[in-house]
């Protein structure tokens, strides 16, 4: 089973369909910022929801730092989508950023207005995959994300993005 970074046990993947974010998201790992912030805040931002205030966190944050430092995930297409595969045997972590005023750091011809984190263990890379391809049909739907922004709190965005989720399988 794989386990919302809540903690609440969600059906894993299946190996034919694209995992669906929202059985792995929670309140908690759902941010909407309304300002403008830096891609550094963001990072921290979106860590602090998958992880916690634990010491993994920052462990976490340093290594996304060096990612984004060697290959930056953060594009022109109106999404970023941070990710890492870590040594350790963890469960997948994710976390969803919305952003009504964008990454004021980061000169992108689209502003930036989600961005997707991603952890995974490095025995788990088909997940990761699974992961990023579902993240970026998430972040091409233009409805989605007009819907995405509206939402006023995470549960907002929840609804909206499981409602999508079944719209799109159906």
């Amino acid at each position: 089973n794989t386990r919302r970074s809540s903690g609440i046990p969600c059906p894993g993947p299946s190996r034919t369909s694209p995992p669906r974010w929202s059985l792995y998201l929670s309140e908690r790992t759902v941010r909407i910022l309304d300002r403008p912030v830096r891609k550094d805040e963001v990072l921290r931002d979106l860590a602090t929801a998958a992880f916690g205030a634990d010491e993994a966190r920052l462990r976490i944050l340093e290594r996304l730092r060096l990612r984004e430092q060697e290959s930056s995930t953060f594009f022109n297409e109106g999404a970023a989508f941070p990710h890492l595969r870590l040594e350790e045997g963890i469960e997948p972590r994710v976390a969803l950023g919305i952003l009504h005023a964008g990454v004021s750091d980061v000169p992108t011809a689209e502003p930036l207005r989600q961005v997707f984190l991603i952890v995974t263990s490095l025995q788990d890379s088909e997940t990761q995959a699974r992961l990023l391809a579902s993240a970026a049909r998430i972040a091409s739907s233009k409805a989605l994300a007009a819907s995405l922004l509206r939402a006023a709190t995470p549960a907002d965005a929840l609804r909206e993005l499981s409602a999508w989720e079944g719209r799109d399988r159906a």
